[in-house]
């Protein structure tokens, strides 16, 4: 009898295929989250551009990708980027050896420059009998936590007035074959485009017309330079009394206009918009 030697070869091929397979996950690395450090007026906090459920490494509410991060005064450093966190995985003979994020910025419309990187540092390993990270969060064994704080955030208000574009992505260097070789990368994007949001620098200048008759109410503070159709709030002062907020929305020319004012002493103006404040001197 023969039967010893015969193989079917169909269970053959389907053996071998999953063989491969499962040599092929054994040895993956990834990323399980991954998120960008924004700091602005209100809050200092990562926002999530991949992950899910309790993986998330910022708030939950905090979603970067197609997000409007504000309005923010020229040069008033409100709006930085303060660094990324990443967590990912490798299994048991694979390596992670590098984490980065990408970013650039340019204005709506414009020609998107060169990305610029910076490095995610290594944080911790798993706690694989505890099932969690020493500095908190669960994981499961594989699990990587990489966070990187900039010593000098990155100034978005430091330029032009104007609508932007801030797009970002990550890279990881490792390997899926090896526990110490790093030949291998990893694009964490949005199904292979960048993520982005927006924003917009304002440069507010403050201006003023005198009524135009004896014991006139024809006088008028122009505050130019905002964005068009946005919403604020005027604190000032008149004559010493505290006036205000004001709630008007800039008109089509980026400006919000105080009008029906009699002779006398405005000063002390600030201007709120999305948690921001700006003071303007007259």
């Amino acid at each position: 009898m023969i039967l010893k030697t015969t193989t079917n070869p169909l269970l053959l091929a389907f053996v071998c295929l999953f063989v491969s397979f499962t040599k092929l996950q054994a040895q993956s690395f990834e990323a399980i989250s991954s998120a960008i450090r924004v700091n602005d007026c209100n809050q200092n906090e990562l926002f999530n551009t991949t992950g899910s459920g309790t993986r998330l490494l910022g708030p939950s509410a905090n979603v970067f990708d197609n997000s409007n991060l504000g309005v923010f005064t020229q040069n008033s450093g409100t709006l930085t980027i303060g660094g990324a966190a990443v967590l990912t995985h490798k299994e048991a003979l694979a390596n992670v050896c590098n984490v980065r994020l990408y970013y650039r910025i340019y204005l709506q419309n414009a020609t998107p420059p060169a990305y610029t990187f910076f490095n995610i540092t290594f944080l911790e390993d798993c706690d694989i009998p505890n099932a969690t990270f020493p500095g908190g969060g669960e994981c499961v064994a594989g699990d990587q936590k990489w966070i990187r704080t900039l010593p000098t955030p990155i100034n978005l208000t430091a330029r032009p007035a104007g609508k932007y574009i801030l797009e970002t992505y990550y890279q990881l260097t490792g390997s899926t074959t090896s526990t110490s070789l790093c030949n291998e990368v990893v694009i964490v994007d949005n199904g292979g485009t960048p993520f982005k949001s927006s924003f917009a620098i304002q440069s507010p200048v403050l201006a003023s017309n005198n009524p135009t008759t004896c014991n006139g109410t024809e006088g008028l503070i122009t505050i130019s330079g905002l964005l068009t159709g946005a919403d604020y709030q005027v604190n000032y002062t008149d004559d010493g009394v505290p006036v205000g907020p004001v709630a008007i929305t800039a008109n089509g020319a980026g400006q919000v206009i105080i009008n029906g004012l009699n002779a006398g002493v405005y000063s002390d103006f600030e201007l709120l918009i999305n948690g921001c404040s700006t003071d303007l001197f007259t």
